[in-house]
């Protein structure tokens, strides 16, 4: 998508299920957090953001997650 589309993206509707949040910090030292969460058609995948900002989330599937927290971790 370009930027100008997912500008104008609707926000999905998130709900947090009921495992806990997972923090750590990158490899350049972000201090990074994910969850897993719920979207309104059922799915469950994986919302990251930085501690700082955890209203800019990227939603990833599990097995990407996965993948993306042992490439960025200490």
């Amino acid at each position: 998508h370009s930027v100008e589309n997912q500008m104008r993206m609707p926000k999905p509707n998130l709900k947090p299920t009921e495992k806990p949040v997972i923090k750590y910090t990158t490899k350049n030292g972000e201090k990074m957090m994910a969850r897993e969460v719920m979207l309104e058609n059922g799915y469950t995948c994986m919302a990251v953001s930085n501690e700082k900002n955890p209203d800019e989330a990227v939603l990833m599937n599990k097995n990407e997650f996965q993948k993306f927290l042992v490439d960025s971790t200490k």
